[in-house]
């Protein structure tokens, strides 16, 4: 899905301010992307900004906030097009133009857009940007600020309490110290997870997801730079050994399989155990619904195309494209 305001009128007035886009953003207001595929026809509204040769007409470079918008549109285009490839070079030209002929605030907000456009970055840290410059301008709502700053603080604290919660469970799990050659990425992986599902009512899938990904650094690093192609091997097949004892519907690993395996991968095969279990419980309890069988086939999968991957560089062989 692509959600976006593009803005331009026609062409801005010969009293246009260039400071503020004060003409009511002359790229203003004329309609939308909201689609979950390409839609040519909705694309032909620029055409209206277009003059007789086919170009972006100058004098919507007038207007400051309504280039930043059409350049933030711009990067939600799909391939092929080109109208918008046309309306990212045409805004970001001449938004480096006159960046340096705008008032502070304004070029605070080319120079942040030019960097990287809104869509990729974090939601909540681009919010805790625009704070510090919503604050300075002029017609500021202090009740709206006050809303954002609050909001802004829950999220913060939901992602402390996560981390304080997964640093504990990570030092209980012991992996870091047993098996020192792996890499340690859980606060990048609960970032990740936030950046993923950043409201704070969804804390316990950061906190789900941020496990299963430093999980899987850990599975990738064994199966990369330590075990051997025999080990990986018995790793594998012991991932892919249901339990056969359990009834189907709650189909989990047979920790039986786990006899086979050096200490090292005992360790990591009972930490991944116990932490998938861990995770399908509580879905289990929350939403009554059993995902560990998924769970098990998804990590099967995973630890199968990581076994070719071992193979490949054991034999030195390089796949083609």
């Amino acid at each position: 899905m692509r959600s976006t305001h593009f803005l331009p009128k026609s062409s801005p007035s010969k009293d246009s301010d260039v400071q503020s886009g004060s003409s009511g953003d002359q790229m203003g207001g004329r309609g939308s992307i909201d689609r979950k595929k390409p839609c040519p026809k909705g694309l032909n509204v620029f055409n209206d900004f277009k003059d007789e040769k086919g170009c972006f007409k100058p004098s919507l470079s007038m207007d400051i906030k309504g280039m930043l918008s059409l350049y933030e549109a711009s990067h939600l285009a799909f391939q092929g097009e080109i109208v918008l490839d046309e309306a990212r070079a045409f805004a970001s030209t001449h938004l480096m133009d006159i960046k340096e002929n705008i008032d502070p605030i304004f070029h605070k907000k080319v120079e942040h857009a030019l960097d990287m456009p809104l869509h990729w970055r974090s939601e909540k840290l681009e919010a805790r940007w625009y704070m510090d410059i919503y604050m300075r301008e002029e017609g500021m709502n202090s009740s709206l600020l006050e809303l954002a700053m609050l909001h802004f603080n829950i999220v913060q604290t939901t992602f402390q309490t996560n981390l304080k919660s997964l640093s504990r469970w990570w030092k209980d799990l012991g992996l870091g110290e047993q098996l020192s050659f792996t890499r340690d990425r859980l606060v990048e992986c609960l970032f990740w997870a936030a950046a993923m599902t950043p409201e704070p009512q969804f804390g316990r899938c950061q906190e789900a997801v941020a496990k299963v990904a430093q999980l899987i650094i850990i599975i990738d690093d064994i199966y990369d730079v330590y075990g051997t192609v025999n080990e990986l091997e018995h790793f594998t097949n012991a991932i892919d050994r249901p339990n056969i004892t359990l009834h189907t519907k709650f189909m989990g690993w047979d920790l039986e399989a786990m006899e086979q395996l050096p200490e090292y991968m005992k360790t990591c095969f009972l930490a991944l155990y116990n932490s998938i279990n861990e995770i399908g419980y509580e879905i289990l309890k929350e939403e009554g619904r059993n995902v560990i069988p998924y769970l098990r086939n998804t990590w099967t999968e995973l630890c199968k195309a990581f076994l070719v991957e071992a193979k490949w560089y054991s034999s030195g062989y390089a796949p083609t494209l």
